[in-house]
């Protein structure tokens, strides 16, 4: 489409009033070109980054987090299963409705057979964990999935495995036994700490010591070993066999240890254990997305050196933390830097996913629960403007909070669907009671101004506006307000974002029109407001 001159008014001070007041006080005013313009005021553009070259399918995608024992529990054990999340599909997508969320892409957390309520210490890695009913509800739920246009990513946790693995039990029978060398054994214990703050790392059992990161019940797999490469890209193979569309793979910085410190995490033979896993895998449609939880920068070499090199998508922990904290600090710098050091680090065919928070964090909901209610609904258009691929993990859309507790069991509690006293997770005793009755999914389904709404329009906007999906960047504004430029061949967009809990002033500018909310602000944009402005033909 015909480029055009964007003209933007950031005011230095604040209005005086809010959306629908009269004056403001003296303003500076700022012009933002389109790409291929020369720029007069260069400090206004924070960074720019192209549109996304060879977009693949997760580029046009939105995803959504999904622990299945939390989610829906179809046979009264208090335990989600498979069949439950099956009996939820209308909700997430319904090609039939209207009401449904509109996600396309589900990441389950662990459904191997473990001990664990979490999941992430398998002890085989080839079948569905029996609670959540085994390895035939896992086929009628992918094959039901796959109907409605959903794909499906899985956990799959090559780091460790359980200390009840068959194969540990094996390795830990003696120094003569044949999967000795499948995990890291040592005949004295080594002085490693744990490389994120300390902590015990060797464990003896029957007269060795043994190598395990996260827990003594996690002992590390030897990845040195060419028989756990061949296992493990085996498992990862059956399972693209029987359907899924590729893998969510946790703790991939610390396949491959060299030594202690910084030979515990990000190695080289990490890489190379990660390219050879990939090319192994021989499934270019197939999503991998690793869990990096560190700098862009310390994340940046794990795309390596072409799209189909080693990894193709990474969370991006670094803007998750940014989005939160400047919400809850009205800081838009703190996101403008993370996002732009992102977009300088990344080579320009790795993508991105975008989120709030995880199964390991404190729910956005609780971390913002001392704003107003407003500040929820710009962290969910933040989220959906932001380049990358959006991630919600469950019920974030309703507005759902920790539970009491500290440990992590509180951020992983019953999805929330009615107001019942067992919330319609389950008929039976829940294996954790739910946070609360309120928010729930039955009480916003029908409100058009519920959170449930905003994130449903949101993605509707995202599906019908192929600028926030692969468009070029640029990044502007001020300390509180952020600004992005989203354009293709096709169509240019402003995102406007008031991080503050006070109004500020803004000019629309000629030529555009607004997306959502459906009125364009005038003259401000309310505290945690937001505006998606589409130019005009």
């Amino acid at each position: 489409m015909k480029q055009r001159r964007i003209l933007l008014r950031l005011p230095v001070a604040l209005f005086l009033c809010s959306c629908t007041g009269l004056v403001h006080t003296q303003a500076t005013t700022t012009d933002i070109h389109a790409p291929g313009d020369a720029t007069p005021e260069a400090s206004a553009l924070a960074c720019e980054a192209p549109q996304v070259p060879s977009p693949a399918w997760y580029h046009h995608a939105v995803g959504y987090e999904i622990f299945v024992r939390s989610f829906s529990d179809s046979d009264g054990d208090g335990i989600g299963d498979l069949d439950g999340l099956l009996s939820r599909l209308d909700y997430l997508n319904d090609p039939t409705g209207d009401k449904d969320l509109g996600v396309d892409l589900l990441w389950l957390m662990p459904i191997a057979e473990s001990p664990s309520y979490h999941g992430y210490d398998v002890t085989d890695y080839r079948h569905v964990r029996k609670e959540y009913g085994g390895d035939q509800a896992f086929d009628r739920f992918i094959s039901e999935a796959h109907k409605r246009g959903i794909r499906v990513v899985i956990d799959l946790v090559l780091n460790h495995s359980s200390s009840a693995h068959p194969y540990f039990q094996e390795s830990a029978s003696g120094p003569d036994s044949p999967r000795r060398d499948w995990y890291v054994w040592s005949p004295v214990k080594l002085d490693w700490q744990r490389p994120w703050g300390g902590g015990q790392t060797w464990y003896q059992k029957n007269g060795a010591w043994y190598y395990a990161l996260f827990s003594k019940d996690m002992p590390d797999l030897n990845w040195k070993t060419p028989a756990v490469f061949n296992e493990m890209t085996d498992v990862a193979k059956a399972w693209l066999g029987r359907g899924v569309d590729g893998f969510r793979l946790d703790a991939v910085r610390y396949l491959v240890e060299e030594g202690p410190g910084a030979g515990q995490a990000d190695t080289n033979k990490n890489h190379e254990v990660l390219r050879a896993f990939r090319a192994a895998l021989n499934a270019t449609d197939a999503l991998l997305v690793g869990e990096v939880w560190a700098s862009a920068q310390v994340g940046a070499p794990y795309f390596g050196s072409s799209l189909s090199d080693e990894l193709p998508m990474l969370f991006d922990f670094d803007l998750a933390d940014a989005l939160v904290q400047g919400i809850r600090s009205a800081r838009a710098g703190l996101v403008r830097e993370a996002l732009c050091n992102r977009l300088s680090l990344w080579p320009a065919w790795g993508a991105a996913g975008v989120f709030l928070t995880n199964h390991d964090m404190v729910r956005v909901a609780t971390a913002l629960g001392d704003l107003p209610p407003e500040a929820l609904r710009l962290a969910a258009a933040l989220l959906f403007g932001m380049p990358g691929t959006p991630w919600i993990y469950y019920g974030e859309e309703i507005g759902m909070k920790n539970g009491p507790g500290d440990d992590d069991r509180a951020k992983r509690l019953p999805m929330q669907w009615d107001s019942g006293p067992l919330v319609g997770f389950t008929t039976g005793k829940p294996w954790a009671n739910p946070a609360s009755m309120d928010p729930n999914v039955a009480a916003q389904l029908d409100d058009p101004g519920s959170l449930l709404a905003l994130y449903r329009s949101l993605i509707q906007v995202r599906r019908s506006h192929e600028a926030l999906r692969i468009g070029s960047t640029r990044v502007l504004g001020d300390e509180s307000l952020l600004v992005l430029e989203r354009v293709t061949p096709k169509e240019t967009m402003l995102l406007v974002f008031n991080l503050s809990g006070e109004a500020r002033g803004f000019e629309p500018p000629q030529g555009f029109v607004p997306v959502i909310p459906a009125q364009a602000p005038s003259g401000t944009i309310e505290p945690f407001g937001f505006c998606y402005l589409v130019a005009s033909q």
